[in-house]
């Protein structure tokens, strides 16, 4: 398992669709963009999304692990988690 550089979860959403993360006890932005122009329904979907990339991340990790196990190729899944950790 490759080490994660990126602020674990769980994110949340806040009521100015930012997604947050509780940090010591406090919520910090994780990642928004005070100049988006998309629609309201995709900046709330976009959220979402963000706000689970850490358990998609999870799940994928597993699922592959559970994969292998079985003895599944897993290399067409591989680029998708080197994306996630910025080796692709």
């Amino acid at each position: 398992m490759k080490e994660r550089k990126w602020t674990p979860g769980p994110w949340r959403i806040n009521f100015d669709n930012q997604v947050c993360v509780q940090v010591d006890g406090e919520y910090h932005a994780v990642c928004t963009d005070q100049f988006c122009y998309a629609p309201q329904s995709e900046q709330n979907a976009n959220a979402r999304l963000i706000a689970a990339a850490p358990d998609l991340y999870e799940a994928l990790e597993q699922a592959l692990d559970d994969m292998q196990m079985n003895g599944l190729d897993i290399a067409d899944y591989l680029p998708a988690l080197a994306k996630a950790r910025g080796e692709a």
